[in-house]
């Protein structure tokens, strides 16, 4: 018997297909979505240091 006359291995090779794309397009978002929080954080910080030092500790 080969592999594709088992029962159902239509059904089991889309399932696996669909998990790995669901699952690389969350990589991919995650990702993405790292990228511009670096970006947005690292505007805030470069604002932060050119602000005067309020509370004295030197940071």
């Amino acid at each position: 018997m080969t592999l594709l006359a088992l029962p159902h291995i239509g059904f089991v090779i889309a399932a696996y297909a669909i998990t790995f794309f669901v699952v690389a397009v969350l990589i991919a978002w995650i990702v993405l979505d790292h990228r511009a929080l670096r970006l947005t954080l690292a505007a805030y910080e470069s604002e932060a240091r050119s602000l005067p030092d309020l509370d004295g500790t030197g940071r």
